[in-house]
C-alpha cells in the first residue's frame, strides 16, 4: 500500500495481474454449491470420508451437549422455589422479610428435614418458624435449590444473627447451608449471612 492512500482510495503498489480488493470489511468468497454437491458424489476418489465423518461426529457431539445443557437448565430452574408466606406473629404483626436459603450444590447437601428459623434484630427478636419439609416435596431443601419464603413478624431493626436447625427427620438429614439472605419488603435493606458449614450430627 502506497503512501497515497487514504479513506476513500486504496494505493496499491503490486507489479502483478493478480485480482485484489481494498476495504474495511472483506466479503467472504460466495459458496458455489453445485461444486459442493458435485465434490460428494466423488467422496471416494478425493478421501474426503474421514473428513465428512469427523464433522458430523463433532456436530453429534454438540447437539448432545446442547441436550444435556438444556436438561440441567431445566432441573435448576425445578429448584428455585417461589416465595411462601409465613405468619409468625399476630394480626398486628409490621414487617415482612423475605428470607433466601441457598443449599450447596455436592452431592449430599440436601435435607430431608424440617427446617426451624429464628431472627434476632437489635430491636426485636422473631417467634420461632418452621418448615415442614415432608409438605413441600423432595426438592424443597435438596442439593443445590434457592428456597425464598416471606416471614411476617414485628420489625426487628438490623438483623446481627441467624439461628437455623433441624430435627434430624427422613433418610437424609444432614445439610451443607451455603449462605442466607434476607431482605425488608418495605424499607429494601439487606442483610447476608455465610454459612459454608454443615447442619449435621
Amino acid at each position: 500500500i502506497g503512501k497515497q492512500s487514504n479513506t476513500s482510495h486504496v494505493h496499491c503498489l503490486c507489479n502483478h495481474l493478480t485480482p485484489f480488493g481494498g476495504d474495511f470489511l472483506i466479503a467472504p468468497n460466495p459458496i458455489d454449491f453445485d461444486k459442493v454437491l458435485m465434490e460428494f458424489s466423488r467422496l471416494g476418489e478425493t478421501g474426503n470420508v474421514l473428513v465428512l465423518v469427523m464433522v458430523c461426529v463433532l456436530w453429534a457431539v454438540y447437539l448432545l451437549g446442547l441436550m444435556v445443557a438444556r436438561r440441567a437448565d431445566v432441573n435448576d430452574i425445578s429448584k428455585e422455589l417461589c416465595s411462601t408466606l409465613i405468619n409468625s406473629e399476630d394480626s398486628s404483626s409490621a414487617a415482612y422479610y423475605k428470607i433466601t436459603i441457598f443449599t450447596g450444590v455436592w452431592k449430599g447437601c440436601g435435607t430431608t428435614s424440617s427446617v426451624g428459623m429464628t431472627l434476632y434484630g437489635d430491636r426485636d427478636n422473631s417467634r420461632p418458624f418452621y418448615f415442614n419439609n415432608s409438605t413441600k416435596g423432595p426438592t424443597f431443601f435438596s442439593r443445590g435449590s434457592v428456597t425464598s419464603f416471606i416471614v411476617k413478624c414485628r420489625t426487628l431493626g438490623n438483623i446481627f444473627r441467624v439461628e437455623l436447625w433441624h430435627d434430624n427427620s427422613g433418610p437424609s438429614p444432614s445439610w451443607f447451608i451455603d449462605r442466607i439472605e434476607i431482605a425488608e419488603e418495605h424499607s429494601g435493606k439487606y442483610w447476608y449471612f455465610l454459612a459454608r458449614r454443615w447442619l449435621a450430627v
